[in-house]
């Protein structure tokens, strides 16, 4: 379970969580020693030199290579209008903190309502400058430097999903655009600012080329205020609402400007570090290291470019359940229990991936429970493979087939939440499909074992049910199409195999990268989830490859070094091991 300090009695001016900085550095760092402190000042603001891009390194004073190694403070940037207020998340505290853990940067997150409102656009609020301005002063007390990131853009609130409404108005490009000039032109020889980030996690409404265009757009409308300061463009996190839960270094681009840090995000696999979580994936989502789980996998199979590296395999006659099996009575209205029974005979058979179908039925079918269980070749029980309440269908992608190659959108299947549940409160249904239609949700995929079987139950209700359709529970087999044919699990080797390809990028473009989203939540912390091993093998993997980066996040229930969404940190929420292990590590 997380630790919890013991100083919950004192005041937040003298709680002393952080192990703190060894004396040398602390020395240093106060200007008590006269010489030997470069290491300890490494990445330290300095009053007459910006941090800048030389090919693929960050250069900082004196002309000698800085590592950026920071955390998050989010400042509630990305919530809703009813968040606290962003002097809420840190104060001087948290930089003396910070500073003591080690860290040297801090991506400090902004909303552009922290700045202007609806009401009057480009009319900025004066107190939102003195804010960023008090933080400056604390971060330059702890010489610390801060990556100004841009966490969400006028029109945000106009679409229910990440991409916003800022692709398809211009009023709201013109509106960040004049926001990043604005805040670039007052701070362009501020050297405690590292860089500005120009938009965490961009997703576009439509298409990656969205992003290309408009980050080229805010290239230059920032470089007419401030020609100095390094800039950091993220790959886009997905597209047309859509997230992308392992993105690609082939979606990276570069922007015509050599001052430039390119950044990418490391919370992988998603379902692992995002499990239990209030806003994440719900379900348990496993421990790691471990081999029986999948690891970082991309099951787009529909990739141009074919950088895709999995391919669906139809599974063999004697793998499917008989149709008798799977028809539901017509009319039929009771939760009925059906258990389907898969044995791995093809060598292609590499990953299985649960699927809810329901093919030809006008009716409605409900979906609730069901468990995926793993028996050796002699039929015995091994374990539990996946046991799911379905109560959510967000991560559930209809496919529905027409006899072409692509997804069917107008063959009328429809997928709801349904508060007619066999357990719980909801289960989801799938209605009015006039061809084969199913779900499939790629967060739930595991490796499975030659020679083993695997039976699958669950609930299903019918209502209206064609005679002749046929609605299930099933399991879809891929093969793991990569050189090496070595499917990916969660192990150290298939984080650092999921860092290989951006590197590999940024070594052919000569530029240096930037991770700028790499944590897990808070629930990998307890028990034996491994939440600690897993951020010391990120770490590892991230300082092996010279990639700069900064943990996610300081404050917070979701991801937080400190828990909690409002206030300032409670020293009592605080991941003691965490800190430690980031103490360990990132103090020079």
């Amino acid at each position: 379970m997380l630790e919890k300090s013991s100083t919950s009695a004192h005041p937040r001016d003298s709680r002393r969580l952080y192990s703190p900085a060894p004396l040398r550095a602390v020395l240093c760092c106060a200007g008590l020693v006269l010489g030997g402190c470069a290491g300890a000042q490494e990445g330290a603001p300095d009053r007459s030199e910006l941090l800048r891009v030389q090919e693929d390194q960050v250069i900082g004073p004196l002309g000698k290579p800085v590592s950026l190694r920071g955390v998050q403070f989010k400042n509630w940037a990305s919530s809703s209008a009813a968040r606290p207020e962003p002097g809420t998340y840190a104060d001087q505290h948290d930089y003396e903190q910070a500073a003591a853990m080690g860290v040297n940067t801090i991506a400090f997150y902004f909303g552009w309502d922290q700045f202007e409102d609806d009401a009057a656009p480009g009319r900025y609020k004066p107190e939102a400058f003195d804010w960023l301005d008090q933080n400056i002063s604390w971060a330059r007390a702890s010489n610390i430097r801060l990556i100004l990131t841009l966490g969400s853009t006028p029109g945000s609130a106009q679409t229910a999903c990440d991409g916003n409404a800022l692709w398809d108005v211009p009023a709201y490009q013109e509106r960040t655009l004049a926001l990043w000039q604005a805040i670039a032109g007052r701070y362009a020889a501020e050297p405690v600012i590292a860089g500005y980030d120009l938009l965490s996690t961009p997703i576009p409404s439509g298409s990656l080329e969205q992003w290309r265009t408009f980050s080229g757009q805010l290239v230059s409308a920032i470089r007419q205020a401030d020609q100095r300061h390094l800039l950091i463009v993220e790959l886009a996190g997905g597209a047309a609402c859509t997230y992308r839960v392992a993105p690609r270094a082939t979606d990276l681009f570069q922007v015509d400007d050599p001052n430039v840090l390119y950044g990418f995000a490391a919370d992988v696999p998603w379902r692992y570090v995002s499990q239990l979580l209030p806003t994440g994936y719900q379900a348990d989502g496993g421990s790691y290291p471990d081999e029986t789980q999948l690891g970082i996998v991309d099951f787009d199979d529909n990739c141009p470019d074919g950088s895709c590296e999995l391919e669906f395999v139809h599974p063999q006659p004697d793998s499917l359940p008989p149709a008798s099996a799977v028809a539901l009575t017509p009319y039929e209205t009771s939760w009925t229990k059906q258990s389907f029974v898969y044995r791995i005979s093809d060598a292609q058979d590499q990953i299985g991936m649960p699927v809810l179908q329901s093919d030809t039925n006008l009716g409605k079918v409900y979906f609730d429970d069901f468990v995926v269980e793993e028996y050796d070749q002699d039929l015995n029980f091994v374990r539990t493979v996946l046991s799911e309440d379905l109560e959510d269908p967000s991560r559930w992608y209809l496919y529905q087939y027409d006899g072409s190659d692509t997804n069917c959108t107008g063959c009328g299947a429809a997928v709801a939440v349904e508060t007619d549940a066999h357990q719980g409160k909801r289960s989801i249904s799938i209605s009015g499909s006039t061809t084969p239609a199913n779900l499939s949700n790629s967060d739930l995929a595991f490796p499975v074992i030659s020679s083993y079987t695997y039976e699958v139950t669950g609930w299903l209700k019918g209502e209206h049910s064609a005679a002749k359709a046929l609605s299930e529970f099933r399991l879809a087999f891929w093969k793991y199409d990569a050189n090496d044919g070595v499917v990916p699990v969660r192990t150290k080797a298939n984080l650092a195999r999921y860092l290989e390809s951006f590197v590999a990028w940024g070594a052919a473009q000569r530029v240096p990268l930037y991770v700028a989203d790499f944590g897990t939540g808070r629930p990998t912390f307890d028990g034996e989830k491994g939440g600690i091993r897993w951020t010391q093998d990120m770490l590892d993997l991230l300082k092996a490859n010279n990639l700069h980066f900064a943990y996610n996040e300081y404050h917070g229930d979701d991801f937080g070094i400190y828990a909690g969404n409002q206030g300032l940190p409670d020293p009592t929420t605080v991941n003691q091991p965490l800190v430690d292990l980031l103490t360990s590590e990132l103090t020079p």
